[in-house]
């Protein structure tokens, strides 16, 4: 019997959170990747999501003292919370 998995089982739409299988975390990765290029702050992503922040739903939710923890500069980290506090609105 064939066994392979369809497409729509590896396209997961959804708000960020739960992820099944390697190809959604990777994917999501590449989402808080994106957005983190769009700040110019990408030299982060790593750091980001060794910490759990590993999704754009767990982004959002992110404070300033846990990017302190991480290193960030204070700019660097008023200006990812601005931009994670705008896409909660």
């Amino acid at each position: 019997g064939q066994s392979r998995p369809t497409k729509a089982a590896a396209t997961g739409k959804g708000g960020g959170g739960g992820g099944a299988g390697q190809g959604n975390k990777k994917l999501e990765r590449e989402k808080v990747r994106s957005f983190l290029e769009g700040l110019d702050l990408e030299q982060y992503h790593e750091q980001i999501c060794e910490e759990g922040y590993d999704t754009i739903g767990r982004l959002l939710l992110v404070e300033s003292d846990e990017l302190k923890e991480l290193g960030m500069k204070a700019g660097h980290r008023k200006q990812l919370l601005q931009q994670c506090q705008a896409n909660r609105a």
